[in-house]
């Protein structure tokens, strides 16, 4: 069972929520020592060749036992080479100006695949660890691409298989710049079973409480990014500025824009490195036309734009209608904000100021960026030779754009100085600074052109032409040509870039909440491509709200909530629409609460329905948000599972939220919200499927956040309502969820929760309001470690693990006394696991299956009879043993431990145990006087000296062990 222990809250007194909201919590991956314990080695199983399939696993010798006794076999199951576990290549792998393929076949036959392995690896009779390899399955804050979904609905499968046969499986996820190293690192570890490698640091998911620190707030009214103080990222705000003019002044357009791109101009002006600096941040933008001014001809409001400006990161604008031109068809608004500068950067600097021609060998320094990348495109299109440099991991990038190994060298050192004398350049645009822009400039050709597009290391025409004469220098800054020929520019970079002969460079968002992160990921030179901050758009009060699985419990709550704060155009769907049970009376409820609804039967898993669905909003009320609320449960253990079982939850949730995605990318919405479960990562017994099924929820979010679009997976723990997929609960399973420290979460609560979380810019948030657990509640998951407050974490730990003290407690019974304390080990468990106050419950002769046993809860006391005694238990325990006598018996056979009479003295045993107590529980002050006077005495028993103050004697010699601790006993607890 799932525990964690903090500070008791009652749940329905929460009335107002501070912010952030008890009950949210985010799971960050922080980096872990690599220290690796070497006792066991995990079987492997990965990518090999390809990064989609399943490589064979090592050669160690097989007969190899670990120092626990547990055996190692690194034989790979039968199927596991020819089975695909998903990886980056599978499902969402897709460009970012693409739209997703809505064939999703390859997921169900991937996951498919995946749980043969899992089922064949758990069904072998000896143990041993099978290490299961992904690649940007994870979003851990410190990736380079875009989370696959496809691979975290791997890893919500092989969570929950995890916990029904614990220390079987391992996941380790890594990225493309993974090196074997800390790959294998990874692997020998086993202190963990998830890890993510990022830059060859190991991370590790721990579930903390949502902070805003790293948030900024958004002041009322207007306002703009901007450091209040140059010199460190730390100072970027989003600052009050005086309120827009009422309209636009003439030749201008205003502009909400929903994206900004980010440039290294940009950074180097917060770092302070730009002196004499006044323009504000932020040179490009894509939004919405709000309005235009006098004179303005070709715009009109709800056009969607995209252009260049000062002061870009802002809610709104006005710029001058020459600097804006329509977004072309297809791309995102996080697309076209990557677009204007790097390629009009690009192209004026190579066509208009380097005049670049035919047969030009041209040096592009940091050519992995986003106006590098832009300018290796253009210098190829003049049909020049092109070199590049970039920090040797991206090299890759380089190749990707059709450059060789002759023609790629590192920005980091100067060898490029070298590599590329024989044939030196004649054209250079540069962007680094101080002895790079020296050798770069000694290594142009005679009669070349170096063109400096940088901001730090800006030299004067003269000052250069003193050491190279015969070549010309010339810096310059985007603005310099003036609006009219700027647009020109953007119009020929956009009519190139349509017709496919241009392509747009990778792009990597953040909300501009997030922009110190987005600023320090620049300034680290951690990305490829672009980065983009994005602002959601409003919710359009006239706009329509679609919930999906409308009519259940949560969707049905959700729209009474919508419609109760004034969100008054809803679309309802489920499978069976207005003939749904109670639709009726839920369109009659929420009419009274003054909204509009439109109930209608779509299968979402069903693309073509769901876009006929989506042509059915009217024009005057669009899309404005889209929450995915519908699902199925289908619970069984992993052997139960099938691809039928698979397939009959993942359609409802992950299907239909793909189709939901690849539908809507193109619309101005202000929310896409799946509703998840906190099952997707918390490892729940007999619910592999439904794990799968929320882990993709919770990444398509991550990678629809990842491309500038909206999105957020709200992963919910179990709500307490009395219909949808809790209502065939039992009360000793809820009992049981509440005794582990989830209280139900009540309908308004939760709500309130999710309007908090809506207003915080993380993709993916956990509603888990704890409690604290009773004391059988069982072990607290890693990953809910950190939530537990200190007192309970810096409790004195115990010297002995619980199956040594186990083993400790039985070795000095008799057997009788040792088959009686495992049969009452057995019914305590037992009574936990359903939930009983007391074991008196659980008769020890009665069947599990008549006491209320089912799989689930057969695999949860599996689970804790396995850490209470240290065994490896079989799935099929209490099929195998199907009472508490008889499953004792087993035990007590399987621990093989020798009876009392070879044992030694009970007295002395009881006595260690004493002693080791006392070394696990140190006394107060106050109770060191009182306890060392008892022990006095009870040592005068042992030793038969006669107690003065004691008016009864005994002849102490003479007494059996037995009547000894008897003694003992009475003096110890009688002082």
């Amino acid at each position: 069972a799932l525990a964690t222990r903090t500070t008791p809250v009652t749940i329905a007194e929460l009335d107002e929520l501070p912010d952030p909201a008890p009950g949210l919590v985010v799971l960050p991956w922080s980096p872990v020592s690599a220290g690796a314990n070497d006792s066991d080695t995990a079987d492997t199983t990965g990518p090999g060749e390809s990064s989609t399939g399943a490589g064979t696993a090592g050669s160690q010798d097989p007969d190899r036992s670990s120092d626990s006794g547990r055996a190692r076999n690194n034989t790979v199951p039968e199927g596991a080479s020819q089975a695909s576990v998903p990886g980056v290549n599978t499902g969402l792998e897709v460009g970012p100006d693409q739209a997703l393929d809505t064939d999703l076949g390859g997921l169900d036959r991937a996951l498919a695949g995946l749980l043969h392995i899992l089922q064949t690896w758990a069904a072998r009779p000896e143990a041993g660890r099978l290490a299961i390899v992904t690649r940007n399955a994870i979003a851990t804050g410190e990736d380079t691409g875009a989370p696959d979904p496809a691979a975290h609905a791997a890893w919500g499968l092989i969570r929950a298989a995890q916990t029904e046969y614990p220390d079987r499986f391992t996941l380790t996820d890594t990225d493309p710049h993974t090196s074997a190293t800390a790959l294998a690192t990874a692997l020998v570890q086993t202190e963990h079973d998830q890890v993510a490698v990022r830059t060859d640091q190991l991370r590790v998911p721990r579930l903390r409480r949502a902070a805003t620190a790293e948030e900024l707030a958004a002041p009322d009214g207007h306002w703009r990014l901007d450091a209040t103080t140059p010199g460190t990222i730390d100072n970027l705000h989003l600052v009050p500025q005086p309120a827009l003019a009422p309209q636009p002044g003439p030749g201008q357009v205003r502009v909400r824009p929903r994206a900004a791109g980010l440039n290294f101009r940009d950074v180097v002006v917060v770092l302070g490195m730009v002196p004499e600096h006044e323009d504000p941040i932020g040179g490009e933008f894509a939004g919405v036309v709000e309005a235009v001014g006098p004179e303005v001809e070709g715009f009109s409001p709800g056009d969607r734009v995209l252009g260049v400006t000062k002061g870009a990161f802002a809610p709104v604008l006005d710029t001058d209608h020459r600097l804006l031109t329509p977004i072309p068809d297809g791309l995102t608004f996080a697309q076209a904000a990557a677009l204007p500068v790097v390629f009009l950067t690009a192209w004026y600097g190579l066509v208009d100021l380097g005049h670049i021609t035919a047969g030009d060998r041209v040096l592009i320094h940091s050519g992995a960026g986003g106006v590098g990348m832009a300018a290796i495109q253009i210098a190829r299109l003049h049909g020049a030779e092109v070199f590049a440099t970039a920090s040797p991991a991206k090299w890759g990038t380089l190749r990707a754009l059709g450059l060789d190994e002759d023609h790629i060298a590192s920005s980091r050192t100067l060898d490029y100085a070298t590599a590329f004398a024989p044939t030196p350049p004649t054209l250079v645009l540069n962007s680094l600074a101080g002895e790079h822009t020296d050798a770069s400039l000694g290594l142009l050709a005679p009669g070349g052109r170096f063109v400096e597009m940088g901001k730090t290391d800006i030299r004067e025409a003269d000052t250069v032409a003193r050491t190279r004469p015969d070549v010309s220098y010339q810096a310059f800054d985007l603005m310099d040509p003036g609006p009219d020929h700027l647009a020109t520019l953007l119009g020929r970079v956009t009519d190139l870039l349509a017709t496919g002969a241009l392509t747009l460079p990778p792009v990597r968002c953040f909300d501009i909440r997030h922009a110190r992160q987005a600023f320090r990921h620049m300034a680290q030179a951690r990305h490829t491509g672009k980065i983009v901050l994005t602002t959601p758009a409003p919710l359009d009060p006239q706009g329509t709200i679609l919930i999906t699985g409308g009519t259940g419990g949560l969707g049905a709550g959700l729209a009474r909530h919508l419609a109760r704060t004034g969100h008054t155009r809803l679309l309802l769907t489920s499978r069976r629409g207005p003939e749904a049970p109670g639709a009726a009376e839920l369109r009659d409820e929420l009419a009274a609460l003054g909204a509009q609804v439109t109930i209608a039967a779509c299968d979402h898993t069903d693309h073509t329905a769901t876009a006929e669905l989506l042509d059915t909003v009217p024009d005057a009320h669009p899309l404005t948000a889209v929450f995915h609320t519908a699902g199925v449960l289908h619970d069984a253990t992993l052997p139960q599972q099938t691809p039928d079982t698979l397939a009959a939850v993942l359609g409802p949730k992950a299907h239909a939220a793909h189709h939901l995605h690849a539908l809507t990318r193109h619309l101005d919405l202000a929310h896409f919200v799946t509703y998840s479960s906190t099952a997707g990562t918390l490892h729940n017994a007999g619910q592999a499927n439904y794990a799968a099924a929320n882990a993709y929820l919770d990444a398509l979010a991550q990678h629809r956040r990842h491309h500038g679009l909206v999105g957020q997976s709200v992963a919910w723990g179990l709500w307490d309502t009395p219909t949808g997929m809790s209502g065939h609960l039992t009360t000793a399973e809820v009992g049981r969820i509440r005794a582990a420290g989830f209280p139900l979460l009540g309908t308004a609560h939760g709500h309130r929760l999710l309007d908090h979380a809506l207003a915080r810019p993380a993709p993916l948030q956990y509603s888990l309001p704890l409690t604290t657990p009773s004391a059988s509640s069982g072990p607290v998951s890693p990953l809910l470690g950190d939530l537990a407050p200190a007192a309970t974490r810096s409790r004195p730990a115990s010297t002995a693990s619980a199956p040594e003290q186990l083993h400790r407690q039985l070795g000095v019974l008799a057997r009788i006394e040792q088959m009686h304390a495992l049969t009452t080990l057995v019914r305590s468990e037992a009574a936990a696991v359903l939930g009983h106050e007391s074991l008196d419950t659980i008769e020890p002769d009665r069947a599990f299956n008549e006491l209320g046993f089912d799989s689930l809860t057969s695999v949860e006391l599996r689970n804790r009879l396995r850490s209470a005694t240290g065994l490896a238990l079989p799935p099929t325990l209490l099929f195998d043993h199907p009472a508490s006598t008889t499953l004792a018996q087993h035990l007590l056979d399987e621990l093989g431990l020798a009876p009392a009479a070879q044992a030694g003295s009970p007295a002395l045993a009881k006595v260690e145990d004493l002693e080791r107590i006392l070394q696990e529980t140190p006394c107060l002050p106050e109770e060191q006087t009182q306890m060392a006077e008892r022990l006095r005495a009870a040592l005068r028993l042992v030793e038969g000296i006669p107690d003065t103050e004691d008016e009864s004697e005994q002849d102490f010699e003479s007494l059996s062990d037995d009547e000894l601790f008897a003694a003992l006993d009475e003096q110890l607890e009688n002082p």
